[in-house]
């Protein structure tokens, strides 16, 4: 079993999926925004086209909605957990580097931030605590 089904099968915290177009850009590559697939009070995973894209092993982010000026979340510390090129060999589709994090030591009002982010953007039907 790969890596990344092995992480993705242990995850602790329930994750949603966007319901919009949704960027997240880690510090250690800015200038490349990576789109977001799921995430979850525990952490997140997205794609970036930009298959040489290098994310440092912790570090921290930022998640921003398509078209907004400031990040809805910001700074949130990570560790990255699954780092996967997809598609290489499937000639029918373009590949795809998929990176999957987990959140470290959110403070208080980081964990807000996601709190809300998650509530107003995703497609969690329930309020999480």
């Amino acid at each position: 079993m790969s890596e990344f089904k092995k992480q993705n099968q242990s995850r602790h915290a329930m994750r949603v999926n966007p319901l919009e177009t949704v960027h997240v850009f880690f510090a250690s590559e800015r200038n490349k925004a990576g789109i977001l697939k799921d995430v979850g009070l525990g952490g997140l995973s997205c794609e970036f086209t930009d298959t040489d894209i290098k994310v440092s092993d912790t570090g921290t982010l930022d998640i921003s909605v398509f078209g907004k000026d400031k990040p809805e979340a910001g700074k949130l510390p990570y560790r990255k957990v699954a780092d996967r090129l997809m598609n290489e060999d499937n000639a029918d589709a373009s590949p795809v580097r998929q990176v999957a994090v987990a959140f470290e030591d959110l403070a208080n009002d980081q964990r807000s931030m996601l709190n809300i982010f998650i509530r107003a953007y995703t497609d969690a039907f329930f309020l999480i605590p």
